[in-house]
């Protein structure tokens, strides 16, 4: 028998491999439920969503926005040095509207930052990657999104890559507002200048400007002189 058959210097193992063969499974991992390999889409030239946005064909290019027809998604893709770190897919019919890749360090991004020229003129910077895509759509490109409201100490330094003239541009409702204030503290530590946009003609955000001509800029220096306060110019 088996026992009878080993030494007490033998490696058990090998002996019991030969006398009970076992094959070896390996286990695939299991896809990231909310993974979609961005690069293989269609672009979403003359998506009629995008062009109810305002949102230009030659932005579309420019971005390389794709079109998820399973999904029945917006997919925008999110770009750093040339590498693909995520996508936001604003879904157009179903809940929930955005969903992020899964993963996304947002830490590490401005969107879109490949595409922003460093200036002196300001850096204006929105929540989302619709106000950039807007206000692309009519020239204006000196605007990066942060993907979401509190800026992150990484979002900082990619900042101070740009400009040092920062012109924040808060949602027209007090939690926009709020965040604003929160940036302002955070961003005048590291000795940016500050100022303030709203979204023309009553728009909420950028995303829903139909023009950008009565766009307006406050210096937070003047505004403090003056004791004007931020919720007065949101009309919040």
């Amino acid at each position: 028998g088996f026992l009878k058959a080993i030494r007490p210097d033998q490696d058990l193992f090998p002996r019991y491999v030969a006398m009970f063969p076992m094959t070896l499974r390996y286990e695939e991992p299991e896809p990231k439920k909310d993974e979609i390999d961005v690069e293989a889409l269609p672009l979403a030239s003359g998506n009629e969503y995008l062009s109810f946005r305002g949102i230009s064909d030659t932005t579309v290019e420019e971005f390389q926005i794709k079109y998820h027809r399973p999904f029945d998604s917006i997919v925008v893709p999110l770009y750093m040095n040339s590498q693909l770190k995520g996508y936001v897919r604003r879904n157009i019919r179903s809940n929930p509207k955005y969903l992020n890749s899964v993963n996304l360090d947002r830490d590490g991004l401005l969107f879109p930052f490949d595409l922003v020229e460093p200036t002196d003129d300001g850096i204006i910077v929105v929540e989302g990657v619709f106000d950039v895509l807007n206000a692309y759509s009519k020239g204006i490109r000196n605007v990066v999104a942060t993907l979401g409201g509190a800026i992150s100490p990484g979002q900082v330094k990619l900042l101070g890559r740009l400009s040092r003239n920062i012109i924040l541009c808060p949602d027209r409702d007090v939690s926009g507002v709020r965040i604003a204030d929160r940036n302002t503290q955070l961003l005048q530590k590291f000795g940016f200048n500050i100022f303030y946009t709203f979204a023309p003609d009553g728009a909420k955000d950028f995303g829903d400007v139909k023009s950008f001509k009565n766009m307006k800029t406050h210096s937070f220096f003047k505004m403090a002189a003056l004791r004007q306060d931020l919720k007065v110019l949101a009309n919040v």
